[in-house]
């Protein structure tokens, strides 16, 4: 997934989105990916439904900022309240190598994972974590103007390349009933 300096629609320059043809509900989600070190990019895999889909906003997502590729960000949406701004410290460089991001969706708990490993949950009821089965979104993107979060885009001249070797799906089978 690359940013290019090639202008689409009113954007400056183009970015990278693969998002799944169907939304997927309760069940595990893993991505492989390598992200990209440079400041104002950031490298993402979000569930997603809302108002484009007709439904609430409810999302659950995670994400590399290029500024320090040694943090996963991590946060979720329940019918448009965010509860975001978790920042798990990797213990490794994301843009050196492959890793596996990813998390695990229920009723009642998220858990997300690095390699396998739980770096954080969150618990709770049917209102207080997202519940929609949603689309699954990986995005390679650029901020614009001036952001502490991202810190400013600048262009290199050069396609900026995140790389994704594989995306899975597991279906939560205890969630379905006959």
């Amino acid at each position: 997934m690359s940013i290019t300096d090639q202008p689409s629609a009113q954007e400056r320059f183009s970015c990278a989105e693969y998002r799944t043809q169907r939304p997927y509900g309760y069940g595990t989600y893993a991505v492989n990916l390598k992200a990209v070190r440079g400041d104002g990019v950031m490298t993402t895999v979000s569930h997603y439904t809302g108002p484009p889909f007709g439904d609430p906003w409810d999302e659950i997502t995670f994400g590399i900022a290029g500024k320090d590729t040694t943090k996963l960000e991590i946060g979720y949406v329940v019918r448009g309240v965010g509860r975001r701004d978790i920042v798990i410290d990797l213990g490794f460089d994301a843009a050196k190598e492959f890793h596996t991001y990813g998390f695990e969706a229920k009723a009642n708990r998220i858990a997300w994972t690095v390699d396998g490993r739980v770096v954080h949950t969150a618990e709770g009821g049917l209102n207080d974590l997202p519940q929609s089965p949603g689309w699954l979104y990986l995005k390679f993107w650029n901020g614009s103007g001036q952001s502490s979060w991202l810190k400013p885009f600048k262009y290199s001249g050069r396609p900026l390349t995140a790389e994704i070797a594989w995306v899975r799906y597991e279906e939560d089978t205890s969630a379905l009933s006959n």
